[in-house]
């Protein structure tokens, strides 16, 4: 990596640490003078981390190894997270025992099915053969030959002991507590840094854009040596796009990126929000899983699209607290909003709801978001002495008002500069994200200001406007390319830098393509070569 070159959107030292010393941070580096000062003859990959399945990669893999739909990683530890992201990046010992006590489980639950499993007849030829074909599923690449004879082995003196059903089970059971089977096992081929094998590559592949194990259709390009170029990547990544099971993944990413899994914990005070109830809050959810799916597989697939549309979808209760034309029931409709008052994600209830309390709204989350989310600039934590007092409502005074004291308070207003006046322009929404023009016996004033975010900085007036600055942000599309690095990787590291640079002015070129973003990433440096210095 260039030693002087940072990402787009770092924050500088000084806003980073909130003191306050901010009003002409350094200017940050465009996207493209980043690409341009990335080497063009040697590789900067950052250092891989070993990942073990996530729960929903577990249960998603085990589904298409075994036929087993009964999601047994629902059972495991919570999924640690990296960022904003959920990361499989350690084993706790419970963990490790779950996999063991999981790994029985299946293998007992997939004896009935175990000649279509088999595919041949209950004889030793067939078991020696099924080590092979199951056991290259299973670890995601073709077995070396030591493996295949101490798993043959292992075999026939279990059947000498057992017989062949018994002998069988304890075959699948040890497959499925091998680490290379819940790790993600990458050794590389030669070279400086290692390119990924084509098995490797096809794995990297599936977990990115399936969240699942390969496929036979991608076992036989990696069989092939299809994967070993970047043009044959490509043309693959292309192909798994199209198919349907790359939908939840994007859905995956966006509901990870937003912090969509919080608003299944939020409640409303039914004093200040009768209408909030746990049937509204998943209509609100279906409501912004559906707009991204509409967006990107059967709209233009543009992350300007996602930030600043004045449609989604909407049920009968959905529609009237948008003021959209009625809809009849609880299944979803296409309906157009007044532009003025919605625009993309961060105007739906889904996200207003969440980044609020329960009796109020709430500037400073929803300013946090969008700081955190939509320019990666994350903020410290607030000192250990300050207290966290959150005024009550008041209908003689305004959100402004009451929250006016965490930029009077020395001690808090460094960070909430950067934060409440953005939040402020979203005081056009209630607590549940409807359209409200009074605060209490107050008209709103939804004015806000963004200051160190280089083409951001500025005034504006309510959250569409705000919405609109964002979908036209570079800063707001290097952020989304870092993002979804982060998502498809695994990990954070600055080394990436060239890579990300690069993927993002491929996005760039394409108008904010999504489809082009996820193909750039998959085409990499990044994403088909390990660090040098990783052990296999």
């Amino acid at each position: 990596m260039v030693p002087h070159m940072r990402p787009y959107f770092a924050i500088p030292a000084l806003l980073c640490a909130c003191t306050g010393q901010i009003d002409n941070p350094p200017p940050n580096d465009e996207p493209a003078e980043l690409a341009s000062l990335c080497p063009t003859t040697t590789l900067s990959v950052a250092k891989a981390p070993l990942r073990h399945l996530t729960r929903d990669q577990y249960d998603n893999t085990v589904r298409d190894l075994l036929g087993d739909t009964t999601t047994p990683a629902r059972s495991f530890p919570p999924d640690e997270r990296l960022g904003h992201f959920v990361a499989g990046l350690a084993v706790s010992p419970l963990l490790a025992d779950k996999y063991i006590e999981t790994a029985a489980a299946l293998a007992a639950r997939a004896m009935p099915r175990l000649d279509q499993l088999l595919g041949c007849n209950r004889d030793d030829a067939c078991a020696h053969r099924f080590i092979e074909t199951f056991g290259l599923k299973t670890y995601r690449r073709p077995l070396e030959r030591t493996e295949v004879d101490a798993l043959a082995t292992f075999y026939d003196e279990a059947k000498a002991a057992h017989g062949f059903d018994t002998a069988m089970r304890m075959l699948l059971e040890r497959l499925l507590s091998s680490p290379f089977f819940v790790y993600r096992v990458e050794s590389g081929g030669p070279g400086d840094p290692r390119p990924l094998t084509s098995y490797e590559t096809a794995s990297r592949l599936s977990y990115f854009l399936w969240r699942t194990m390969p496929d036979d259709e991608l076992f036989a390009r990696a069989a092939a040596g299809d994967l070993d170029t970047q043009a044959g990547i490509e043309a693959a990544a292309r192909d798994m796009l199209e198919d349907p099971k790359a939908r939840p993944m994007v859905r995956d990413f966006v509901t990870q990126w937003l912090g969509l899994s919080r608003l299944d914990e939020v409640a409303k005070d039914p004093a200040f929000y009768p209408q909030f109830d746990e049937q509204l809050r998943d209509t609100m959810r279906a409501e912004t899983e559906r707009f991204i799916d509409y967006v990107l597989f059967e709209g233009d697939g543009k992350l300007a699209t996602l930030l600043s549309a004045s449609y989604s979808f909407v049920d009968a209760r959905l529609a009237e607290l948008y003021g959209a034309a009625p809809v009849a029931g609880t299944e979803l409709k296409l309906r157009n909003f007044d532009p003025t008052q919605r625009a993309g994600l961060l105007t739906q209830a889904s996200v207003l709801s969440m980044l609020a309390k329960s009796n109020q709204t709430s500037p400073v989350h929803r300013g946090l978001f969008v700081r955190e989310r939509l320019l990666c600039q994350p903020l410290p934590p607030p000192p250990p002495d300050v207290a966290a007092e959150i005024p009550s409502p008041d209908p003689n005074s305004t959100a402004r008002q009451r929250f006016a004291a965490h930029t009077e308070n020395a001690s808090c207003a460094a960070c909430h500069r950067l934060v409440d006046p953005i939040g402020f322009g979203f005081e056009n929404y209630d607590g549940i994200g409807r359209y409200r023009t009074q605060d209490g016996t107050h008209a709103v004033d939804a004015s806000g200001e963004i200051i160190a975010a280089d083409d951001l900085s500025g005034v504006f007036t309510g959250a569409v406007e705000l919405a609109h600055k964002l979908a036209h942000s570079k800063q707001v599309e290097a952020c989304f390319t870092e993002q979804w690095m982060h998502y498809a990787l695994g990990r954070g590291d600055r080394d990436d830098a060239c890579s990300s640079a690069k993927v993002n002015e491929r996005f760039a070129a394409t108008g904010g393509d999504l489809t082009e973003l996820i193909i750039a990433i998959t085409t990499s440096d990044a994403f088909r070569y390990l660090a040098a210095s990783e052990a296999p």
